[in-house]
C-alpha cells in the first residue's frame, strides 16, 4: 500500500517551499518587518565611572554656596573590586578627605548605578514588540491529506505614540535621579566638611586644654614649693592637686573627643578602619558673614532637593501623557503562508485585530496620573517649606555661636587669661590666697572649653548653610 499522497516524502515535499517560492516568502517577511532595528547600539560613555560626574563638583570652592544646575550626565557606577587602603597624608588636608569620599563612597555608587539603571530601561521601554513566528496545520487528514499547512507572522502595531512617550517618561525619571544623585553628592561633601572642621574644633580642645595643663602643673610645682617652705596650709595644696586632677580629666576627655572625631571623619569619606593623624585646616575668623535672605533665594536656587521636585513635576506630566495614549488600541496584524496539500495550492493570508474599547478606556489610571501631577506640584511647595524651615533653624546656630565666639575671642578669653596671670604673680609673692588662683583657673578652663563648644557649632552651622542643608548621605 502506497503512503498518503499529501506524506509522500519522495514525490512532494510539502513542508518546503521551493524555487522563486521562498524567494516571495522572504521578500514578504522582510517587507513586513522593515523599519528601525530592534537593539540600537549605544554609545560608549566615555566618563567610565562617577568620578566624571563630581569632577566640577569637587573643584568649587569650598566655601561657595553657589551649585553648577547643569546637570552633568551621570556616570557609569563602578565595578565591583576590592578597595586598597589610601595613602595617607599627614597632615592630611580636607581637599585630600573629600576626594577620597568622591572616589570610594557607596551612597553615590548607590545613586550613580540607579541614574545608569532609568537610562537603560529608557532604552528598553523605546523598544517594539517582536514578532512572533509559528506554523500552523489544519484539516489534517482530510482526503487522507496533511491538510493546509503553512506559516505565519504576527506583530503588535504600537500606535498613540506610546514608545516614545514611554521613552520619554522613564528619561525623565532618569532626570529625577540625577537629582538624587547630585543630593548624595552634597551629602558627602557637607558630611565630610562638617566632620573635617569638628576635628580640628577637637584637635585645638586638646591644644588649648594642654596649655591650661601646663599651667596647672606650674601652679601645683609652686604650691608645692610653698607647703615645703611653710608658706602656705596644705589645704591650699591639697586643692591645687584637685584643680590640677581636674585639668588632667578634661584633657583626657579631650583626647577621647578628638579620636571619635578622627572616626567620624574616615567613616565620612567611607574608611572608618582609615589610621588616624593630624589634620590641617584653619579655625580662624569667619571674614565673610552669611545673609539669611540672600542665602535662601541661593539655596532655593541651587538645591538639587528642589530639582528634584521640579523634575518630578515634569515626570508625572509626561506619565500623564502616556496614559492618555494607552486609550489609543494597538492593532494585531498576522500574515499567513501555506500550502493546501490536498490540491498542492500555496495560499496567503492577512488578519487585523483591532480592540473594541467600550468598557477599558484607561480612565482609572488617567484620573490616578492626574493626581500624581497635582501631587507633585503640591510636593514642589512643601519642599521650599522644608528648606527654609531647616534653614532658619541653622542660621539661628549660626548666629547665636558667631555671636559667642566672637565675645569670648575678644573679650572673655583674654580677660579671663589676665586675671589668671596676675592671681599667679601674686600668688607666688604671698599677696594672694589660693582661692582667687583657683577661681581664676576654673574661670579660664570653663570659658575656653564654652568657646570650642561654641567654636563647632559655628562651624557646623556654616556648612550646614553652604551645603544647602543636605547631610548624611547613609540615611538619606
Amino acid at each position: 500500500m502506497s503512503a498518503p499522497r499529501g506524506l509522500n516524502l519522495t514525490r512532494r515535499p510539502w513542508w518546503l517551499l521551493r524555487g522563486c517560492r521562498y524567494s516571495i516568502l522572504i521578500a514578504c517577511i522582510v517587507a513586513f518587518e522593515a523599519g528601525p532595528p530592534l537593539f540600537a547600539q549605544t554609545r560608549s560613555e566615555h566618563l567610565s565611572h562617577r568620578r566624571a560626574f563630581v569632577t566640577k563638583a569637587a573643584s568649587i570652592t569650598h566655601e561657595s554656596v553657589a551649585v553648577d544646575q547643569s546637570g552633568p550626565p551621570p556616570a557609569e557606577p563602578l565595578e565591583a573590586s576590592p578597595i586598597a587602603q589610601p595613602a595617607l597624608e599627614a597632615p592630611a588636608s580636607l581637599s585630600w578627605f573629600w576626594q577620597l569620599a568622591v572616589e570610594n563612597h557607596p551612597a553615590l555608587n548607590v545613586a550613580s548605578a540607579d541614574v545608569v539603571a532609568a537610562k537603560r530601561e529608557a532604552l528598553q521601554a523605546s523598544l517594539r514588540p517582536n514578532p512572533q513566528l509559528g506554523i500552523f496545520a489544519d484539516e489534517v487528514g482530510n482526503d487522507d491529506s496533511a491538510g493546509l499547512i503553512g506559516v505565519y507572522l504576527q506583530r503588535r502595531i504600537i500606535r498613540g505614540g506610546k514608545l516614545e512617550l514611554a521613552k520619554q517618561a522613564k528619561c525623565l525619571e532618569a532626570a529625577v535621579l540625577t537629582q538624587t544623585q547630585r543630593q548624595q553628592l552634597q551629602r558627602i561633601e557637607t558630611d565630610v566638611k562638617t566632620e573635617f572642621y569638628r576635628l580640628l574644633v577637637s584637635q585645638r580642645r586638646v591644644e588649648l586644654t594642654s596649655q591650661l595643663h601646663n599651667l596647672q602643673a606650674e601652679a601645683l610645682k609652686t604650691a608645692q614649693l610653698l607647703y615645703d617652705a611653710a608658706e602656705t596650709p596644705k589645704t591650699d595644696l591639697l586643692q591645687t592637686q584637685v584643680q590640677s586632677g581636674r585639668v588632667e580629666l578634661k584633657l583626657r576627655q579631650a583626647k577621647i573627643a578628638a579620636t571619635a572625631a578622627w572616626r567620624r571623619l574616615a567613616t565620612a569619606v567611607s574608611f572608618p578602619d582609615l589610621p588616624q593623624c593630624s589634620v590641617e585646616g584653619s579655625l580662624n575668623e569667619i571674614v565673610d558673614p552669611i545673609g539669611f535672605e540672600d542665602t535662601l533665594e541661593t539655596v532655593l536656587a541651587a538645591s538639587p532637593e528642589r530639582e528634584e521636585a521640579v523634575a518630578a513635576i515634569d515626570l508625572s506630566k509626561a506619565q500623564l501623557r502616556r496614559q492618555v495614549a494607552q486609550a489609543i488600541p494597538d492593532y494585531q496584524t498576522q500574515l499567513t503562508f501555506g500550502q493546501d496539500t490536498a490540491t498542492d495550492d500555496f495560499f496567503t493570508g492577512f488578519q487585523l485585530q483591532v480592540p473594541l474599547m467600550v468598557s477599558d478606556r484607561n480612565q482609572g489610571n488617567i484620573a490616578a496620573a492626574r493626581a500624581r501631577v497635582a501631587r507633585a506640584e503640591s510636593q514642589l511647595a512643601r519642599v521650599e517649606l522644608l528648606i527654609a524651615r531647616r534653614l532658619t533653624g541653622q542660621f539661628e546656630n549660626y548666629e547665636s555661636a558667631s555671636a559667642q565666639v566672637e565675645m569670648y575671642d575678644s573679650n572673655l578669653i583674654p580677660k579671663a587669661r589676665e586675671s589668671l596671670e596676675i592671681a599667679s604673680i601674686g600668688y607666688r609673692a604671698g599677696e594672694v590666697d589660693f582661692l582667687q588662683v583657683a577661681t581664676a583657673q576654673q574661670s579660664l578652663l570653663a570659658l575656653t572649653l564654652e568657646y570650642l563648644d561654641a567654636l563647632e557649632i559655628l562651624w557646623n552651622a556654616r556648612q550646614q548653610i553652604l551645603g544647602l542643608t543636605l547631610s548624611d548621605p547613609l540615611t538619606n
